[in-house]
């Protein structure tokens, strides 16, 4: 989603503010605590669309659970984005994925677009190369 959504290249001027509102500030300013979340103008008619699109596709029974699992895995994942820019991280590990993100920021905004799982831009060729410092 981050790479062909959140990175679309539009021409109309009304489809780039939409993005811009959506991810660009974001890219702006990578450590602003406020443009570090989805914001609610986009996200809540975005889970509204969702919550009606997979109770009309599943039904209520199985859509309403599909959609309450979507959710929390979206909350997590946009608390671990939101973690990455805000804070400092002393284990090995999270400061790795940490870094992989960091880069797509701060050296190729075309590259490392995984957030949570940097191995998947290995998997697609979207892994950033560093060769000189900013």
């Amino acid at each position: 989603m981050h790479r062909f959504l959140f990175h679309l290249r539009l021409r109309s001027r009304l489809g780039q503010s939409f993005l811009f509102i959506m991810h660009g500030n974001h890219h702006v300013s990578p450590r602003d605590r406020y443009r570090n979340l989805m914001p609610a103008v986009v996200s809540v008619p975005l889970a509204i669309g969702l919550y009606y699109l997979y109770c009309t596709i599943m039904g209520p029974l199985f859509g309403r659970p599909f959609f309450l699992g979507f959710l929390c895995g979206y909350v997590l994942y946009d608390g671990w984005h939101y973690a990455t820019h805000q804070y400092c991280f002393s284990n090995r590990i999270l400061k790795s994925v940490q870094r992989h993100h960091l880069q797509h920021h701060y050296y190729d905004p075309d590259r490392n677009y995984g957030v949570t799982c940097p191995w998947m831009d290995r998997i697609f060729g979207t892994i950033c190369k560093i060769t000189r410092k900013r």
